[in-house]
């Protein structure tokens, strides 16, 4: 089963997307969230904190684009 996400745009519209993963990363207090467009054409990272997936951040470090990067290959392989 697939889940879904609503993205608010800039402009105020709402978007819904795919959930591709939703993971942690040992020593950070976020979950991290790769999700992307209906019909695949780009994919999203972005963290949150807490249960419910609220605020996206789309702010991260080295440490963390590398980690969620090698996640996001791994996932797209299989």
């Amino acid at each position: 089963m697939k889940d879904y996400i609503e993205i608010l745009l800039d402009n105020g519209s709402k978007k819904k997307m795919e959930v591709v993963i939703i993971f942690d990363i040992e020593g950070y207090e976020y979950h991290y969230i790769i999700y992307t467009e209906l019909d695949r054409s780009h994919y999203y990272l972005a963290k949150f904190i807490g249960e419910e997936i609220v605020d996206l951040i789309t702010k991260f470090d080295e440490i963390e684009l590398k980690l969620a990067n090698n996640i996001f290959k791994g996932v797209i392989e299989r």
